[in-house]
């Protein structure tokens, strides 16, 4: 066991780094004089990341009344922290391999962290802290980033796990622990930290199954793991589990929840997941006629 947890390990560490852009840009909000079109500039220098993150920008998840054309205008309207959080969310998907598994694909796996994208934002809004939406949207989007060591370097293990959590009717987590001895929260926190990710992300990666155990930011935590049960809830991609997580009380009185509330998010959700899968483009050429067929059926 102890040789797994080891391989396990080293294999984090083998794991791409974030893109340079992200570092830069992180470093320029550390200082207190950096203006909007120094991060813009930053961030123009890509014109990949430049082109995610206008369509991000111009989909309905912002609903701006018109079109934004410039990494500066941007910047002005979202505010520099947020296209920070932004730069991380366009570029995260790019850094892993597309993995076919027998009973699991890496496109499926990225609708359901889009899914649990959207589903955090829109819950920030309804439960009233909307002006942190775009970091929800992030936190929500990487919750499950740990799953990728899997699929990168353990495809044995993640068949077995796949197959247990699907056989038993059980949530992933618990199955990785039965075969790994290490779950998909546990490697994701520490990639985030080898990432130097704020707290606020690496607690919500780490604790989205249980968000009473988070520290400094327990709200995160609570509402991305009401997305996920949602997102699963609403097959919105896959997230790996052989049934839908319950939420837990816990999250309920961190949030605030209310049955009308989950009313209010299925709304949105319908809209906006369906049109960030189409802005985000982030299939391959292979992909989109599967995408395609997904957005012509009801969720």
């Amino acid at each position: 066991m102890r040789d797994q947890v080891d391989k396990i390990i080293k294999r984090i560490h083998d794991l791409p780094t974030l893109p340079l852009v992200y570092k830069r840009v992180s470093d320029l909000l550390k200082n207190p004089y950096t203006s909007a079109s120094d991060v813009a500039a930053v961030i123009s220098e890509d014109q990949v990341i430049t082109t995610k993150l206008l369509r991000l920008v111009n989909s309905a998840h912002y609903g701006f009344p018109e079109k934004v054309e410039t990494i500066n205008r941007a910047v002005s309207l979202v505010g520099m922290q947020a296209v920070k959080d932004l730069v991380l969310a366009t570029t995260v998907m790019d850094l892993f391999h597309d993995h076919q598994l027998e009973n699991w694909t890496t496109a499926e796996f990225w609708r359901h962290s889009l899914g649990v994208a959207v589903t955090s934002s829109a819950l920030a809004k309804v439960l009233g802290y909307g002006a942190e939406a775009e970091e929800y949207f992030v936190a929500g989007l990487i919750h499950d980033i740990g799953k990728v060591v899997w699929m990168e370097h353990f495809h044995v293990e993640l068949f077995e796990v796949l197959t247990m959590a699907h056989e038993k009717r059980m949530p992933m987590i618990e199955a990785e622990q039965k075969v790994l001895s290490f779950t998909h929260a546990r490697a994701g926190r520490m990639l985030a930290k080898r990432w130097g990710l704020p707290d606020r992300l690496i607690e919500t990666i780490a604790w989205h199954h249980e968000p009473r155990l988070a520290d400094k930011f327990p709200r995160y935590a609570a509402t991305v793991h009401i997305a996920d049960a949602i997102a699963n809830g609403m097959r919105l991609g896959s997230g790996g589990n052989g049934r839908v997580p319950e939420i837990q009380d816990e999250a309920v009185e961190l949030t605030g929840l209310r049955p009308d509330h989950v009313a209010d998010v299925i709304d949105v959700i319908d809209v906006e997941y369906r049109d960030a899968l189409t802005m985000l483009a982030f299939w391959d050429e292979d992909e989109k006629s599967s995408v395609s067929e997904d957005l012509s059926t009801p969720a």
